[in-house]
C-alpha cells in the first residue's frame, strides 16, 4: 500500500526462521521492495548463522548489514525487534546493536589481583524512592589492595549502637569484630617498633600484647620475646615484670609459704615475738666475763665446779643446808 496519509500503514512482521538458517524470511502485509523501504522485524530465536539474509514477502534474499558490513552471528537476538532500511541492494540495520542476550540487568566487572591500591567506587545515593541517574563517586583516600585484601584509610569511625557491655559482647556489637571462635588465634593490631613488632591479639583465654624481634619475624620463627596478657581470671601477666611508680595498697594479697630457696618460712624463720623473748632473756643473763649479781643465784640442785676463790664481803655469812 502506498503511503498517502489516508490509511494506517504497518510494516511489521515476525521472523521465526531457525537460528542456524542464514536465509531469514518474514511476511509483512503491503510491503514493497523499493529503496528507502522500512521494515520492523521481530525475531523469535537468536541468529547463529554467518552472513544472514532477509527476504520479505518473497521479494528476494537481501544481505543484512550493520554499518555497511555483513552482520555477525548472534547480533539478531531472540524476542527483540529491529528496524531495517532497504538501501537498494541490502537491508541496513538502523541504530546500535545490543549484543547482551541476558534479560537481567547486570554490571560487568574486571577482577584484578595486582599488588597495588585502588580507590573504592561508590554507587548511587542511598534510599532513593524514584528513578535517578547520577555519576559514580570515588573515595580517593579510601583504597583497597586486591592482592593483600587490605583496606587503606586515614581513620576508622564506627556508628556503634551498642549501649551495654553485653550488647557489645555479642557478634556485630563492636567496632572491630573477629569471626574467630572458641579461643582461636585472632590478631587485631600490628605496630612496627624500632627493633621488632608488637601485635595485639586474642588467643585461648586471654587478650595479649605480644612482642617479636625483627630477627624472629624475618626468620618466620614463631617465638614471642615478651608479652603482657590479661586473662579470663582477671590476672595481668607480664613476662618482663612491672617497671614504674606504684601507689596505693592492694585490696588482697597472697601470703608466701616458702622463700626463694624453697625453705618453709614458718619452720625456718623466727617470729617477732620469739625474737623479743630471746632478747629479754639475753638482757637478764650474767655475762661470762663477770659482773654484779642483782638477785639470788639458784643452781637448781647443780654443782659449782672449778671454783678458785669464794669471797664474802660486808659481814656476809655462808649457810650450808
Amino acid at each position: 500500500m502506498d503511503f498517502n496519509g489516508s490509511a494506517a500503514i504497518t510494516h511489521y512482521g515476525t521472523c521465526s526462521t531457525a537460528a542456524g538458517t542464514a536465509a531469514k524470511t518474514v511476511a509483512i502485509t503491503g510491503f514493497k521492495l523499493v529503496t528507502g523501504a522500512v521494515a520492523f522485524v521481530r525475531f523469535t530465536v537468536t541468529n547463529t548463522a554467518a552472513n544472514p539474509t532477509l527476504n520479505i514477502n518473497g521479494t528476494g534474499a537481501k544481505a543484512i548489514q550493520y554499518r555497511n558490513a555483513a552482520i555477525s552471528a548472534g547480533y539478531l537476538a531472540a524476542n527483540r525487534t529491529y528496524v531495517f532500511v532497504y538501501d537498494g541492494s541490502s537491508y541496513e540495520l538502523v541504530g546500535d546493536i545490543n549484543t547482551d542476550t541476558n534479560t537481567d540487568t547486570k554490571v560487568t566487572q574486571t577482577v584484578t589481583s595486582t599488588n597495588s591500591t585502588y580507590p573504592i567506587l561508590f554507587g548511587a545515593t542511598a534510599n532513593n524512592t524514584a528513578t535517578k541517574t547520577e555519576g559514580a563517586r570515588f573515595a580517593s583516600d579510601v583504597k583497597i589492595n586486591p592482592s593483600t585484601d587490605k583496606i587503606y584509610s586515614k581513620g576508622l569511625v564506627g556508628a556503634v549502637t551498642a549501649t551495654s557491655y553485653v550488647a557489645a559482647a555479642k557478634a556485630g556489637g563492636s567496632l572491630l569484630d573477629s569471626d574467630k571462635t572458641d579461643g582461636a588465634y585472632a590478631p587485631f593490631i600490628r605496630y612496627k617498633s624500632t627493633n621488632g613488632v608488637f601485635v595485639l591479639n586474642g588467643y585461648k583465654n586471654a587478650l595479649t600484647i605480644s612482642y617479636l624481634t625483627d630477627a624472629n619475624v624475618e626468620a618466620s620463627t614463631n617465638t614471642v620475646s615478651e608479652s603482657l596478657q590479661f586473662n579470663e581470671a582477671g590476672q595481668l601477666v607480664s613476662t618482663g615484670g612491672v617497671k614504674g611508680a606504684l601507689s596505693g595498697n592492694a585490696s588482697t594479697a597472697t601470703k608466701a609459704t616458702q622463700d626463694a630457696s624453697g625453705n618453709v618460712i614458718t619452720s625456718t624463720y623466727a617470729t617477732k615475738t620469739e625474737l623479743n623473748t630471746v632478747k629479754t632473756t639475753a638482757n637478764n643473763a650474767l655475762p661470762k666475763s663477770g659482773g654484779t649479781m642483782t638477785g639470788n643465784l639458784n643452781m637448781n640442785s647443780k654443782n659449782i665446779t672449778g671454783l678458785n676463790h669464794l669471797l664474802f664481803s660486808n659481814g656476809a655469812e655462808l649457810w650450808i643446808a
